[in-house]
């Protein structure tokens, strides 16, 4: 019974091993690998890997890549600032087109920010609407450089933090408002259907008197007007 049991527990603890393993190597596959160019030339070597946990939380996790040196970085750092260089990293990023198709973005800044900064910075991991990372950018702890080379203590830890950010969405049309305001519209018409009269069809109760008061007034000036002319004539005769 005992080593029953024991052999159960075995196989779960090699089920959870493999599933950790899995899920790192999964993490591995989706993040963004980091590169930075310490001042050989244009050789980039690995900083470390970014995994976005969830772009829609802003969670990002950062490591560094095994078998760094904090110090040594720190002195290859001071190295810049002296040759008046300028800090440099390369991210591998996928794209959405091609479909998963690798691409290098780059971001910068001054060296002697760094150095400042003690290897303290802020990676923000730029997102685009569908999930993806499309650009990197880096800002030191302390943007402004002061002192000469050699005057900052060394850093003995590397203190990196990744931020994600989204691009804001624009006002979504209020689609549901707009229908409801036609269908109200169609069912007002329906209830009250539009007048397709002509204008005299309409309007005639007005029409009608109005020419009756116009052909009895016309009547009776030309009567009024036949009665003086008779009179007239009758006059003339009795002259002769």
């Amino acid at each position: 019974m005992l080593l029953s049991t024991c052999r159960l527990v075995a196989v779960l603890a090699l089920f959870v091993v493999l599933g950790a393993a899995k899920k790192s190597a999964r993490d591995l596959e989706n993040a963004v690998h980091l590169e930075h160019n310490l001042g050989n030339g244009f050789e980039f070597i690995p900083k470390g890997y970014a995994v976005v946990k969830s772009a829609r939380g802003k969670s990002a996790v950062y490591s560094a890549a095994p078998g760094q040196s904090a110090s040594d970085v720190f002195n290859r750092l001071e190295e810049l600032v002296e040759a008046k260089r300028d800090y440099v990293v390369r991210a591998s990023v996928r794209l959405g087109w091609p479909v998963n198709s690798s691409h290098s973005v780059f971001s910068f800044t001054q060296a002697c920010s760094l150095v400042q900064s003690r290897l303290s910075e802020q990676l923000t991991l730029h997102v685009s609407a569908e999930g993806d990372v499309v650009s990197v950018s880096i800002r030191p702890q302390h943007i402004m450089c002061s002192g000469a080379p050699g005057q900052v203590t060394a850093a003995t830890s590397f203190n990196t933090s990744c931020a994600l950010t989204q691009p804001a969405t624009g006002p979504v049309p209020d689609t549901t408002s707009y229908i409801q305001k036609v269908q109200r519209e169609e069912e007002q018409r329906q209830r009250n259907p539009p007048d397709n009269r002509s204008f005299i069809q309409k309007y005639w109760m007005y029409i009608v008197p109005f020419l009756l008061f116009i052909m009895l007034s016309s009547g009776g000036q030309e009567g009024g007007g036949r009665q003086g002319g008779g009179g007239g004539g009758g006059g003339g005769g009795g002259r002769e």
